[in-house]
């Protein structure tokens, strides 16, 4: 009896200019897409950590987009 589906978190992908190396400018949206097609079924917890403190939190928003599987 199998309790948890398999999950291979090695076909997640992070793209956008919020992950750059090069980073952002000031008062730029950190705006990125992870994808996980192909890596199961799961929750997708977001975390982002910054080079210097900042006042205040920053607000996150996930948007979750279907993709339709024939």
């Amino acid at each position: 009896m199998c309790l948890f589906a398999e999950v291979d978190v090695s076909q997640c992908t992070v793209t956008g200019r919020g992950v750059q190396p090069s980073g952002l400018r000031a008062n730029d949206l950190a705006v990125f897409h992870v994808s996980t097609l192909n890596a199961g079924e799961g929750d997708l917890d977001v975390r982002v950590s910054r080079t210097r403190p900042a006042a205040a939190d920053e607000p996150l928003s996930v948007v979750k987009v279907g993709i339709s599987r024939s």
